[in-house]
């Protein structure tokens, strides 16, 4: 056994912050869910229900209405519905453009 790796096991046994912290306690598990996410929804639903890309008030208009029938505890919390509103709005504009470039583009495939 070389000299450094002498020193690193015993610098790895005297490290004994893992060994004093021991937590036997079960391991929280994730949660799971095959439901999709509300991003994939409500962008779905837009893709399916309208042909050309909205403005934006229309958008948010309806993502605030499906956020309040899909979440309805979110109503109460107007900046928190207001807050993820925003967020609907803005990744689904971006995915419906994108998906519109996709599918009139030059080459599209279908």
């Amino acid at each position: 056994m070389t000299l450094a790796l002498a020193t690193q096991t015993a610098i790895a046994f005297n490290d004994r912050d893992e060994n004093l912290d021991r937590d036997d306690g079960p391991v929280p598990q994730p949660v799971r869910s095959n439901a999709p996410s509300q991003f994939a929804r409500f962008v779905d639903d837009e893709i399916r229900a309208g042909s050309i890309e909205p403005d934006m008030r229309i958008l948010k208009e309806r993502a605030r209405t499906w956020l309040r029938n899909d979440e309805p505890g979110l109503a109460l919390n107007e900046a928190w519905l207001e807050s993820k509103t925003c967020g609907l709005v803005s990744f689904t504009r971006a995915f419906v453009r994108s998906y519109n470039g996709f599918k009139t583009g030059a080459a599209a495939p279908f």
